[in-house]
């Protein structure tokens, strides 16, 4: 795993700064309009970095910035890592509990990550679980709370299921709330004719 988490990192970080810097949409880019917003007032707001205000891992850049004077270059970099390990582990954790089969879970920490297929998006061109690790923002973060909460859920361990999801929400509201509306097996026709459903049969088609 810790291997894997490496691996992934090497690869996102590399050339992070010039990527960022061509790219906008960044922790310092965010950091920058709250520290000195004298100098964003003629922002657009449609294309501006305010709506970062509503996620936890970007207050974290910020608040980072200003009462410790680390800069969210700095940063970054421990937090990409941390994300991708998180990340590693959530997809590890759910797949288990669904699967209970160390081979596939192992199988799919490898694919997961590294393949667009999984959780390929066309709403984001094609681009899977893995390429959100690339940034240092807050959907790595989201994904892997939410895993970890759709995780307990499935062990009915509804107090951590409800930090993690919470946590998720704070990341990023609409895959927090995606999680959130997975969890619901009411109209499940097993669930109704009161008999136990292999783990993660109704969840599973509905995350995907």
């Amino acid at each position: 795993m810790l291997t894997l988490t490496c691996i992934i990192y090497y690869y996102n970080t590399k050339d992070i700064e010039l990527k960022l810097a061509w790219g906008g949409a960044s922790p310092q880019n965010y950091v920058a309009e709250k520290l000195h917003s004298e100098n964003f007032r003629r922002n657009w707001e449609a294309v501006g970095v305010g709506k970062y205000d509503f996620s936890l891992p970007m207050k974290v850049y910020y608040y980072l910035a200003k009462y410790c004077g680390v800069s969210p270059t700095t940063t970054m970099y421990p937090y990409m890592f941390i994300q991708t390990l998180l990340f590693l582990l959530s997809v590890a954790f759910l797949t288990q509990t669904l699967f209970k089969n160390k081979f596939v879970t192992l199988i799919s920490v490898i694919i997961i990550p590294l393949s667009n297929l999984a959780g390929l998006n066309l709403s984001r061109f094609g681009a899977g679980y893995g390429s959100l690790l690339s940034f240092p923002l807050f959907y790595g973060y989201a994904n892997a709370f939410r895993f970890f909460a759709l995780g307990f859920f499935l062990r009915n361990k509804y107090i951590p299921c409800f930090i993690f999801l919470a946590l998720s929400i704070y990341c990023h509201v609409n895959m927090g709330l995606f999680a959130l509306v997975s969890m619901d097996n009411k109209t499940d026709p097993v669930a109704d004719n009161k008999t136990d459903p292999p783990p993660g049969t109704y969840s599973v088609s509905r995350i995907s």
